[in-house]
C-alpha cells in the first residue's frame, strides 16, 4: 500500500466516524426496534406443535456414571470417605509393591570391584567368539572381574596405568564389542 493509499483510507475512517457517531447509532436502532411487532400470542407454542417429536435418547452409560458420581460427591462426608480409601489403597500397593519391576541398569546391578584400578562396563556381540574374547582382553591388559549378568554384562579391570577415555574409546571402534563405558 503507498502513502497516498494510506492517506485515503484514513480520511475515509474518519469521515466514516463522524457520519455514524454513537448517538446517531443508538437513535437508529431505538427506532428499528419500535418498528418491529411483537409476536403473535402462541406462535411459539405453534411453532413447536407442527415439528416432528424429538427421538427418545438411549440412557447413556458415561453419562450414568458421570451422574452417580456427581451424587456422591455432592455429599461431602462420602467423598471426603471415598478419597481416604483410595489413599489408602495406594499406600498398600506401594508397601506391597515388588521391589524387582524388571528394569535392570547397569548401575542397579551389584557386581563387586576388586583391584585397585578403573572398571569397565563392556557387552560383547553375540557373534564374539571366546577365542577373540581372550585376545582382546589380553593386547588391552584387562581382567574380568564379574559376569556375564542376565543381560551380558561383564565388569572388567582395567591396568593402573591406562587411560580410561582412550581405552574405552578404542574398545568402541572394534566389531566385537557391542557396548563399553567406564564403571563410576
Amino acid at each position: 500500500m503507498t502513502s497516498e493509499q494510506a492517506k485515503k483510507t484514513a480520511r475515509s475512517d474518519r469521515t466514516r466516524k463522524d457520519v455514524f457517531s454513537d448517538s446517531l447509532l443508538r437513535r437508529i436502532m431505538r427506532d428499528t426496534a419500535q418498528e418491529i411487532p411483537e409476536p403473535a400470542p402462541g406462535l411459539f407454542h405453534r411453532i413447536e406443535a407442527e415439528l416432528p417429536p424429538s427421538p427418545a435418547r438411549p440412557a447413556r452409560l458415561l453419562q450414568g456414571i458421570m451422574d452417580s458420581l456427581g451424587s456422591i460427591f455432592a455429599n461431602p462426608g462420602l467423598g471426603w470417605s471415598l478419597a481416604g480409601l483410595q489413599a489408602a489403597a495406594l499406600c498398600l500397593l506401594l508397601l506391597f509393591s515388588p521391589a524387582n519391576n524388571g528394569l535392570l541398569t547397569l548401575s542397579s546391578e551389584t557386581t563387586p570391584r576388586t583391584g585397585t584400578g578403573q572398571h569397565l562396563y563392556i557387552v560383547f556381540s553375540d557373534t564374539a567368539r571366546m577365542k577373540d574374547v581372550r585376545s582382546l582382553l589380553g593386547e588391552s591388559r584387562l581382567s574380568i572381574v564379574a559376569g556375564p549378568s542376565k543381560k551380558g554384562v561383564y565388569t572388567l579391570l582395567m591396568p593402573d596405568t591406562a587411560d580410561p577415555d582412550s581405552l574405552v574409546k578404542q574398545l568402541k571402534s572394534k566389531p566385537l564389542i557391542r557396548f563399553v563405558e567406564r564403571a563410576y
